[in-house]
């Protein structure tokens, strides 16, 4: 998605990061790409969607009980968020 704003973004001008700042999620192989240099978030694929089955198996079983986990993300700074200073 963070691709496709900056390809439209692009198209009508819009300078990225001077205009408008742009982040995704996931880290995929091409956000690194010199086209988009773009700043995302990263995380551990395989423990985030091991909890949420287990969110969901505790939700089906107990729906009374409540959960939450607490997931460390890393911000993979690039080319497409302006910083200041």
């Amino acid at each position: 998605m963070a691709m496709g704003v900056m390809d439209e973004a692009r198209k009508l001008g819009i300078r990225i990061p001077e205009d408008l700042s742009v982040m995704g999620f996931d880290d995929h192989s091409v956000t690194q790409l010199d086209a988009y240099n773009l700043t995302t978030v990263s995380h551990q694929r395989e423990k985030l969607y091991q909890a949420v089955l287990q969110a969901l198996d505790l939700a089906i079983e107990h729906p009374e009980k409540k959960t939450s986990e607490i997931f460390l993300m890393k911000i993979n700074v690039r080319k497409t968020v302006k910083r200041k200073n």
